[in-house]
């Protein structure tokens, strides 16, 4: 059999495993750089639309169509410009914008997600924020965040449990780059003994504990789809 028909072969063999390996899980987000056609095999894409910039919005990723996926949740990444982040009325107006936009090609939304690597020590500050997107949002949209291990592992208990309450849904990843992180277990755990819901992030290859699937405060499980040459760097 060719060399290329191998790769490809492989990588859809690491997919199905991590899919099955997480908890079942179907949802993914779908980054830049994916063809549209590779929606299909999801039941919820997380899909990258650009980012927000000050009161600028950069569009990236794949624009809204009507993809063959039974729910879309855009994803928007907040950049800090000077330490600061976009205003809270500027987020929701790009996020119900893009939901509309989506809605147009008869596509089901129901969440918007932000994405944003706050650092573990500005929490707090965060969490500020995430509560008058909510308010600009005004219950149109379901509120997403991804968060990051570290938050678990490092921050302050009532900073990540404010948070969960803040947002529907707060997906915290258990990987960096292309790397689950050490112990990526042990923080899964934490993360369901403190927090009234959870959600994880994961590679398409990385196996969860039987427990953790198995716990009535687990909600979604998200894989990063990696099926491409690069990952877009921001």
């Amino acid at each position: 059999m060719p060399t290329r028909a191998l790769f490809f072969l492989l990588i859809l063999a690491l997919w199905s495993e991590g899919s099955q390996a997480a908890c079942g899980s179907r949802a993914a987000w779908v980054w830049s750089g994916r063809p549209a056609s590779e929606v299909a095999k999801f039941d919820v894409a997380y899909i990258y639309q650009g980012n927000v910039v000050g009161e600028r919005f950069q569009r990236r990723g794949l624009s809204p169509y009507p993809a063959p996926v039974a729910e879309v949740v855009p994803v928007v990444r907040l950049v800090a410009t000077n330490g600061l982040l976009p205003t809270a009325a500027h987020v929701a107006k790009v996020a119900r914008g893009i939901a509309g936009s989506w809605e147009s090609h008869g596509k089901l939304v129901k969440t918007v997600q932000l994405d944003h690597d706050a650092p573990t020590r500005r929490l707090g500050q965060y969490a500020d924020l995430l509560v008058a997107v909510k308010n600009e949002l005004a219950g149109r949209y379901r509120l997403s965040i991804t968060g990051l291990a570290d938050w678990v592992t490092s921050g302050q208990e009532a900073d990540v449990v404010r948070l969960h309450e803040i947002a529907d849904e707060v997906v915290i990843q258990l990987y960096d780059d292309r790397q689950a992180v050490a112990g990526f277990d042990r923080v899964a755990r934490r993360l369901l003994g403190l927090a009234p819901k959870a959600a994880l992030g994961v590679l398409p290859e990385m196996i969860l504990p039987d427990e953790v699937c198995a716990s009535p405060v687990l909600g979604r499980v998200v894989a990063f789809d990696l099926k491409r040459e690069r990952r877009e760097n921001f």
